[in-house]
């Protein structure tokens, strides 16, 4: 068993003891310090408050910044140049120039516009100029709607024509004419042998009178209906292809009997003698009716329709009384273009193709 004395401490080490209890540490200072920021800060926290604080003192950078985004307070060298030498509501960008001039035309036009007015308006010698190239224009309109109108007439002609003919042809019980190339060509192949020598022949000689060949054929067709040697019945001695008379075959140089012997195409030779000497009196035929007028009476072509031929009182009436269309006692010119109005309707609506085309090349000239 152990025993430990403890020894008492004595009056000075006691009185040491309760100084060190109340003397304060060597760091108690620094640790004051440090427990009230307040009375003595050190340099980063100085830095701190003065960046929390930026409106009291500001760095170069913001300076900067703060100008830029306030330019009327603060103004650059090149701008204080621009305000004193022009107004402030004048001065603008070149862009937001351009674009004002766009949203304001009529104030503000660019430089180009004043070129392009002057291009659309003409100076005084183009004005003339461009005039008659409109009138050019209207004249070729107007010929170009004429020709179309002329085209559209010839083809409903053409139509015509042949629905007439073949009306024509059944009125007179035989076949249709669509089948031939000329007109009352099948009428005439009852009494011609060689039809194509003499469609040839026909559309000669018509040719050379100028007139087209149905009115030929037709004029034919009435007088004889293409018997060469016809004679006439009521006794006046007339014969042949157009009923020529005795007189007439005597101013020809031959006889009646001697053009009833000779065949279809040498007694159109005779026809067209015949016809250019009626030319040569009483003018060119204009229709199928002064045709059929230079066979019958030469001195009534190109007079009124009212004109008379043959009075009831004369023989001449009872020799050509078929003609009396009104049956009025006298035959005239009417009388004479009813019939073959009547008869040959397709021959009655064919026109002269040489007096057509004179007229379009004087429309065109």
């Amino acid at each position: 068993m152990f025993i430990e004395f403890i020894d008492e401490p004595n009056a000075e080490e006691q009185k040491n003891v309760e100084e060190q209890k109340h003397r304060p540490p060597k760091n108690a200072e620094k640790q004051k310090s440090i427990m009230d920021p307040k009375q003595v800060l050190p340099k980063k926290e100085e830095v701190q408050k003065n960046a929390a604080e930026p409106k009291q003192i500001l760095p170069k950078k913001e300076e900067v910044q703060k100008s830029a985004a306030e330019p009327k307070q603060v103004l650059p060298k090149k701008e204080e140049v621009q305000k004193s030498t022009a107004e402030p509501k004048q001065m603008l960008p070149k862009k937001e120039e351009v674009q004002k001039s766009t949203a304001e035309p009529k104030q503000v036009l660019p430089k180009n516009a004043e070129k392009l007015t002057t291009l659309t308006t003409p100076p005084p010698l183009l004005k003339g100029k461009a005039v008659s190239i409109k009138k050019q224009t209207l004249v070729i309109i107007l010929a170009l709607i004429i020709l179309s109108n002329l085209l559209t007439v010839y083809f409903i002609n053409k139509n015509q024509q042949q629905h007439h003919a073949t009306t024509a042809a059944s009125a007179l019980g035989t076949p249709n004419q669509e089948t031939y190339n000329l007109y009352l060509m099948d009428q005439a192949s009852k009494y011609v042998l060689d039809t194509d020598r003499f469609e040839k022949k026909v559309r000669s000689v018509s040719k050379a009178i100028g007139i087209p060949p149905e009115w030929l054929m037709a004029v034919i067709y009435s007088e004889s209906k293409f018997d060469a040697s016809a004679i006439n019945k009521q006794g006046n001695g007339a014969t042949g292809l157009i009923q020529w008379k005795p007189a007439t075959a005597q101013g020809l140089g031959v006889t009646t009997e001697i053009l009833r012997n000779l065949n279809h195409e040498q007694q159109l030779d005779y026809v067209e003698a015949y016809l250019k000497a009626m030319q040569q009196e009483q003018g060119t035929f204009n229709s199928l009716t002064d045709l059929y007028t230079a066979i019958q009476f030469p001195s009534a072509i190109g007079k009124d329709y009212c004109y008379t031929l043959y009075n009831k009182s004369e023989k001449e009436y009872t020799d050509h009384k078929i003609l009396d269309s009104n049956k009025d006692g006298r035959i005239t010119l009417k009388d004479i273009d009813d019939r073959m109005k009547r008869m040959f309707p397709t021959a009655y609506m064919s026109e002269k193709k040489q007096a057509k085309w004179t007229w379009l090349s004087w429309l065109v000239h």
